[in-house]
Parts: C-alpha cells; sequence; structure tokens
C-alpha cells in the first residue's frame, strides 16, 4: 500500500468514525499535513487536541505560551474542516496584514502543499492564493486583517472565527 492509499484508508476510516458517532475528534488526520518532512503529531502537543473535535463549542478560548505551535496547529485544524466539512467556512483574522501575509506564506500554504492528499482537497492554484482558499468540496477559508478598517471583512460569513 503506498503511502497515499494508507492516507486515503486514514481519510475514510477517520471520516466513517466520526460520522457513525464512534469517533468525536479530527485528530488521526493530522498525520497527513507534515512539518519538515515529518508528519505532524499531536504527542507533545496534546492540550491542542480541542481544536480537532468533531464539533466545536460554540465559544473556545486558548489561553497558550509562545512558541507551542498555535497557529500551525490553527491552520492545521482548519484545513482538516475544511476538507472534511462540505460548505464550511472559516474566518482567519489578525490585526495586521503583513501578519496575514506572514502566517499564510509561512505555515498555512506550506502544509497545506506538503499534505499527502492535497489534490483531492484542494488545487494547486487556490494553495498560491492568500486571502481566499476554495476548497473542492465547497468549503472556503478567508484571512483578513483589520488594521486600518473593521468594515474589511464585513458580510462574510463563516462556520468559525479565528482571532489570532
Amino acid at each position: 500500500m503506498t503511502d497515499k492509499e494508507a492516507a486515503r484508508q486514514l481519510y475514510l476510516s477517520t471520516m466513517e468514525g466520526v460520522s457513525s458517532g464512534k469517533l468525536r475528534s479530527f485528530a488521526p488526520l493530522v498525520s497527513l499535513f507534515h512539518i519538515r518532512d515529518n508528519p505532524m503529531t499531536l504527542d507533545k502537543h496534546y492540550q491542542l487536541l480541542p481544536m480537532y473535535g468533531a464539533k466545536y463549542s460554540e465559544k473556545m478560548l486558548f489561553m497558550v505560551a509562545r512558541q507551542l505551535g498555535k497557529t500551525t496547529n490553527l491552520c492545521t485544524s482548519s484545513q482538516i474542516r475544511s476538507s472534511c466539512l462540505p460548505h464550511y467556512h472559516t474566518i482567519i483574522v489578525q490585526p495586521r496584514f503583513e501578519q496575514i501575509q506572514s502566517m499564510n506564506n509561512t505555515i498555512y500554504a506550506p502544509m497545506l502543499k506538503a499534505c499527502v492528499l492535497q489534490e483531492d482537497f484542494i488545487t494547486n492554484l487556490e494553495t498560491d492564493r492568500l486571502a481566499l482558499k476554495k476548497f473542492k468540496n465547497g468549503s472556503m477559508t478567508i484571512m483578513g486583517n483589520m488594521y486600518t478598517s473593521p468594515d474589511k471583512l464585513r458580510g462574510v460569513s463563516g462556520a468559525a472565527l479565528v482571532c489570532l
């Protein structure tokens, strides 16, 4: 079995487990993403596991120390939800445009490109776009900043709002 076939099997079994109610987390799918050519794991970041729950609480607040991987895990959980849940819209907001650009160029896009099943979820064209990522299942991730005006994202709706 190739890596891609194993990844597809993991994806399908996780989706089956979540839809049947036997599995309450998308956490097994974290290994589809790679950091520096190594599969991602939550072994040392177990405190971030709630980010991967199959059902988000209405409000979640994470108070996390610096350099613990919160942005990486928020990007990964956002990508997993967008890949697994049709028409799921995520809005990621940061104060400045430079922060959105940096997060996209150093974390979000490289992790999405390194995903074993990337071409099943999103086109290459979409990985290179900055402010809007459209997934093949109708999901979207919208990135924006509020530095000059809070009206920049007015009218945009989403199932999840992530403020960094």
